[in-house]
């Protein structure tokens, strides 16, 4: 069961259309994405993950709610087709299923595992300059839409990841993951808003691990 929730939990970490372009941009900077991406010190909304891997002729789905504060991390709770719970930060990645026991790999434990949760948490920040050491990055603006497309530099990387597509508005609505064993990831994200701090009933959010 363990290898089975680690394996679902990898792919959800490994996450994460046309569009009229106006100008496009390679190296995007923080000031470029922050005329478009709103980022409050939490922010906080609903998710829907399909997970389409090669082999099989179904994808999986998955759905939940999310709070990333950028004192704290992201806090990420899947609610079907079963409970469980992530907690992403700079040092750590910690999992617990179903209020029970937990496990947390340190950079040193998971070097690849908590590597890309650095990328993870950094997307959700909209940190460029963590993106930009890992990625070559590319931009375009379409009145208030944008798409972001990172492709990694790392070798060990690209072993796993072939791209990253990032798009949105004021909030990020999509990450698309393509892997390069032919597998996609695509998350929806829906009901975004954000503020300067956590409300009470998230303050244990990030205390458990």
């Amino acid at each position: 069961m363990r290898n089975f929730i680690f394996g679902v939990t990898t792919s959800f970490i490994l996450l994460f259309t046309l569009v009229v372009e106006v100008h496009a941009v390679t190296g995007v900077t923080q000031s470029e994405l922050n005329k478009y991406l709103v980022m409050k010190p939490v922010m906080r909304g609903s998710f829907v993950q399909q997970k389409k891997i090669a082999v099989l002729k179904k994808p999986l789905f998955s759905s939940g709610v999310f709070v990333a504060s950028e004192k704290q991390g992201l806090y990420w709770q899947q609610k079907s087709p079963f409970l469980s719970e992530t907690i992403v930060t700079h040092d750590f990645l910690a999992q617990r299923i179903k209020q029970g026991e937990v496990n947390q790999y340190t950079f040193e434990e998971q070097p690849l595992l908590v590597g890309i949760s650095r990328i993870f948490l950094a997307i959700w920040k909209g940190d460029m300059s963590v993106l930009n050491m890992e990625f070559e990055s590319t931009i375009n603006f379409s009145d208030n839409k944008w798409k972001m497309v990172l492709v990694p530099t790392n070798k060990m990387m690209k072993k796993m990841i072939s791209k990253i597509v990032v798009q949105g508005s004021e909030y990020i609505e999509q990450v698309r993951l393509h892997e390069s064993n032919g597998n996609l990831t695509d998350i929806s994200i829906t009901g975004v808003t954000g503020s300067d701090k956590l409300l009470k009933n998230e303050s244990g959010l990030f205390s458990w691990p």
